[in-house]
């Protein structure tokens, strides 16, 4: 008989918070077959049916939003080196940078080269502090990071909005929401790890065994910065979305993201159980874009107050809502409808580049081109 825990779920985000809670300890989090983050009950008969799993998940349940005065900001690191090396405008690393000189642990994704995969890690340090700087566009395995967090200590996590989401319904659980503050950002999805090991045997096809890796690079502007940049034994390898970058090709093409990505995803816009949100400030202009501009809502007091404090190192001003939330997502990504066979044919021996031959560029050809310029022979009438 099927026990009333996570395994119920025909689906989930993969966040990992019912392995941080479960009092028996017998929930796993596991890669499955397409590549992407799921629960695994290691031992059925062990359950004691509290329900817990069941009630902190983020999928499971409506989303957390206790907001008492959404505030919209813009803002930018004045380090103008911390800048150029962040993703957008630097403000997650000066909200890092901050929790560090104040004491706080940071719980927050890294990129592990030896597994190929985005780990959440404890433990922020001056030292360290490059390893947290920039995106990473795959979902982080936060297992171990959360289970061992000291929840009676000052805290800050930044995760993907799902996470978050979770987690929040965890300090709720436990009575310890103050001593955390909780960030995310404007998620556009996360693709299947199978994905990212087709594309570093790709980019390893170039150079070599790769030491470095960034998902963004602006050496030729924050505009332009969804650029792969990677560095092997044997060169350099640069490749961006513009430019047809494969990877970008499959993960902004909505081709093989998480399925709830397409259904269930509760947090476009201005939705979160954050404190803090971040991302790129796409509607902004009239000032100086190279080395980019962040957008940020606060959703709590505390949020608020964390932001008050990086004044001193950043610009931050407050701004309308509508020039924070253009240019983000507003709802479930689009599934594409050769969708199947792309992720079907990533289970195969099927290289990044075959698939893209076999599968998406035709659907580029006959589908998305001629839209495109249709609607631009619309807009020239």
């Amino acid at each position: 008989m099927r026990k009333k825990n996570i395994s119920i779920l025909s689906d989930c985000y993969g966040c990992g918070v019912c392995t941080m809670v479960c009092p028996v300890h017998i929930i796993d989090l596991k890669e499955n077959e397409r590549g992407f983050l799921s629960p695994d009950i290691i031992k059925q008969s062990e359950c004691i049916e509290c329900g817990l799993c069941l009630r902190v998940c983020g999928f499971n349940n409506d989303l957390i939003n206790d907001v008492y005065d959404e505030r919209f900001y813009i803002g930018w690191s004045e380090n103008s080196v911390a800048r150029h090396q962040s993703s957008s405008g630097g403000i997650a690393r000066e909200i890092i940078e901050y929790g560090i000189k104040n004491e706080f642990n940071i719980c927050a994704a890294v990129y592990n080269h030896d597994s190929r995969r985005v780990e959440h890690i404890n433990g922020a340090t001056v030292e360290n502090l490059h390893l947290f700087i920039g995106s990473k566009y795959l979902l982080s395995r936060t297992q171990e990071a959360f289970k061992s967090l000291n929840l009676k200590a000052r805290n800050i996590v930044i995760g993907t909005p799902c996470q978050i989401d979770s987690f929040r319904r965890l300090l709720r659980m436990k009575r310890c929401e103050v001593n955390f503050i909780l960030v995310d950002f404007f998620c556009h999805g996360v693709p299947s790890a199978i994905l990212w090991d087709k594309y570093l045997r790709h980019v390893e096809s170039f150079v070599g065994d790769i030491k470095t890796i960034s998902w963004r690079n602006k050496d030729d502007g924050w505009k332009k910065s969804y650029c792969i940049k990677a560095t092997g034994t044997r060169g350099e390898y640069m490749s961006s979305a513009r430019d047809g970058d494969l990877f970008y090709k499959f993960f902004l093409g909505n081709y093989c993201l998480n399925q709830c990505c397409y259904d269930s995803c509760k947090y476009k816009q201005s939705n979160s159980s954050a404190d803090i949100r971040i991302g790129d400030c796409w509607g902004i202009s009239g000032i100086d874009e190279k080395d980019g501009i962040s957008c940020i809502v606060a959703f709590s007091s505390r949020g608020d107050a964390l932001l008050s404090q990086i004044t001193s190192t950043c610009h931050i001003e407050r701004v309308k809502r509508d020039t924070v939330i253009k240019g983000q997502m507003k709802e479930c990504a689009p599934k594409p409808c050769v969708h199947p066979y792309v992720v079907n044919a990533l289970s195969t021996t099927l290289s990044i580049k075959e698939i893209y031959k076999r599968y998406i560029r035709p659907f580029e050809i006959f589908i998305i081109y001629p839209k495109r310029i249709w609607r631009k022979i619309k807009s020239m009438l």
